[in-house]
């Protein structure tokens, strides 16, 4: 019985631990990213919203979205 209990406080600790080393690596990624958005990748995110940059998709790659909505469409009826 008190071999149990020792096997899972030690899983609790290294849960614990885990979810520290998690809330670190997410705080590392989210400050990466807000970086990122103070510089060129921000601004042309900005950009693009408010409608100054058009963003275009090759044709090829339209042509592949459209086809694939008209076959699932086709497909979803049926």
């Amino acid at each position: 019985m008190a071999l149990d209990n020792i096997g899972v406080n030690r899983e609790l600790r290294e849960l614990e631990n885990e979810r520290k080393l998690h809330r670190i690596v997410l705080k590392s990624e989210q400050e990466k990213i807000a970086n990122m958005l103070k510089g060129d990748m921000g601004k042309d995110m900005k950009e693009v919203i408010s409608g100054k940059k058009k963003v275009k998709m090759p044709f090829f790659q339209m042509l592949k979205y459209k086809i694939n909505y008209w076959l699932d469409k086709l497909f979803s009826v049926l």
